[in-house]
């Protein structure tokens, strides 16, 4: 039960566009978060607690995952690459409330889903 290419742009239709300049800080680290992120443009690049790069995410992926489904603190900090970066954020609310009530089947194939990745994210 995959979540289409249509329900997930409508999905991301609730979302907001966001532009950051280079280095600016996206998600700040043990930051309370249930906003889910996708790059659409540019880099971010994922920092632990040392200030140390781990990930460098590109179009098409997601960050912040587990905060957007358990609403806890940020486990890295998120920061727009050397050329800056834009991203779509989805806060946990606009699912909610805007699609749950609406489509409830594809609010459940968006969390089954983004539950998957979380748990093979943690298993790499």
């Amino acid at each position: 039960m995959a979540v289409s290419e249509a329900e997930w742009l409508a999905m991301w239709g609730e979302g907001d566009r966001l532009e950051f300049a280079p280095g600016d800080v996206i998600v700040d680290l043990l930051a309370i978060e249930t906003t889910l992120y996708q790059v659409i443009k540019g880099q971010v690049l994922e920092m632990d607690e040392d200030n140390v790069q781990q990930e460098v995410l590109a179009p098409g992926d997601l960050f912040g995952i587990e905060q957007f489904l358990g609403g806890g603190q940020a486990k890295r900090s998120s920061v727009a690459g050397e050329k800056g970066a834009s991203v779509l954020a989805l806060t946990r609310s606009a699912i909610m409330d805007n699609i749950g009530p609406r489509n409830g089947v594809l609010m459940a194939k968006v969390f089954a889903m983004l539950g998957a990745r979380a748990l093979r994210h943690n298993d790499s």
